[in-house]
């Protein structure tokens, strides 16, 4: 058995685990989990995972692996198939019926039986809050693992079964570094030599200047989830003209503070989608900058399926957005139940799709695109499908 290919099947259990129950994942829970598969050296079969079971049983069913496993039986070490073969040709039991006892039907039924009986006896009592925490701490841990109780993987995307695929942007088809509006000294030079270049004369802190503006709005707002669009809040900061047209500004500043990259595979993979006829659709958290981060791929994107926050001054996981988005793709005859949407934020993205109906799949191919939060996708994938045959997943 490969040590290496065990732990990383360890590793992606363990990681769909902990982010179900909403727990961080340590890189020493994982070195305690894999020792705790060991025992004296040797592993369980029946705590392998089952490609790792369906390997083994494939390779011993080789006549030339025949003699390959051990049994260690009284001290004494032999070929497993001699053994077995001894061991189905002997029709004298080996146990006494004194030894089978403990493990007769009658023996079960008493055990049950007196189980019931203590419970029945003991005296009533108000019923007390069990905290979900207290429970994950005493089950959730190193020596508990076991491969085939754990969280099931969700199956493969078939890409081929939707009419519409929309995705979310940021950290799904581009990686972009963490972040946001928020005050960041470290960028504040380069922020004010942009500003300067436009002409404008910059604040001390033109990053808390825009946090500042940012959370004046959130305060106002008299809708859950507000986004301002940032061309706005620039206007606001340099005491503009409320329709001067900051769309370059924002750009280089944007390119220069939170630069993207794509996210590989991601655009082969949606011109693969838009040549198969799929309608294809955004529905992000994003600015005026975003699409032209995108680069040449935004031209896949139909523009009435193509939703971003500060065009409506909400952002995700407001419901409103998702049902716009129905709406949408209902003048094409195309319902949520036939939409596949893409994200890597399970609170944020796969909850409220799923709350209005669509299909969802989690891509988990990033680290700088982890989230955290409990949902059930009917997807997940880690990298995007290479192949010409858009039915496979990676």
């Amino acid at each position: 058995m490969d040590a290496i290919v065990l732990r990383e099947h360890l590793q992606t259990t363990l990681e769909r685990n902990h982010r179900l129950y909403q727990r961080p994942l340590t890189r020493d829970f994982c070195d305690a989990a894999f020792h705790a598969l060991l025992h004296d050296g040797w592993l369980d079969f029946g705590n392998l995972p089952e490609p790792l079971q369906q390997a083994a049983i494939e390779r011993l069913a080789d006549p030339d692996s025949r003699k390959t496993p051990l049994v260690s039986i009284h001290g004494e070490t032999r070929p497993a198939a001699s053994w077995l073969a001894t061991a189905i040709s002997n029709h004298t039991p080996t146990a006494t019926p004194t030894q089978l006892t403990p493990f007769s039907e009658s023996s079960y039924q008493k055990s049950l039986v007196d189980l019931l009986t203590d419970l029945t006896h003991q005296p009533p009592s108000p019923p007390r809050f069990l905290p979900p925490a207290r429970i994950l701490d005493a089950h959730l841990t190193p020596r508990a693992f076991h491969f085939l109780l754990s969280a099931p993987p969700p199956r493969p995307a078939h890409w081929e079964g939707y009419r519409a695929v929309i995705f979310d942007i940021y950290g799904t088809l581009l990686i972009a570094p963490a972040g946001g509006v928020k005050p960041d000294p470290a960028a504040d030079p380069k922020l004010r030599g942009i500003l300067e270049a436009f002409g404008h004369e910059p604040p001390e802190s033109p990053s808390t200047a825009l946090h500042q503006a940012v959370l004046r709005h959130h305060a106002a707002a008299t809708v859950p989830h507000p986004e301002i669009d940032l061309r706005q809040l620039w206007r606001e900061v340099l005491s503009l003209d409320p329709y001067e047209d900051t769309t370059a500004l924002v750009l280089a500043i944007e390119d220069a503070w939170h630069p993207c990259r794509p996210m590989p595979g991601a655009a082969a993979f949606v011109s693969r989608l838009s040549r198969r006829g799929i309608s294809l659709g955004l529905l992000s958290n994003a600015q005026c900058n975003t699409l032209h981060s995108l680069g040449g791929i935004r031209d896949f994107f139909a523009p009435e399926l193509t939703l971003l926050s500060y065009q409506h001054g909400i952002a995700k996981p407001s419901p409103a957005l998702f049902e716009l988005l129905t709406e949408r793709l209902a003048t094409r005859g195309i319902t949520p139940s036939e939409t596949l949407y893409i994200g890597n934020d399970p609170l944020q993205d796969i909850l409220p799709a799923a709350a209005a109906g669509f299909k969802t799949a989690l891509f988990t191919g990033h680290p700088d695109s982890l989230r955290t939060g409990h949902c059930s996708p009917d997807h997940e994938f880690a990298n995007w499908p290479q192949s010409q045959d858009t039915r496979s997943d990676s």
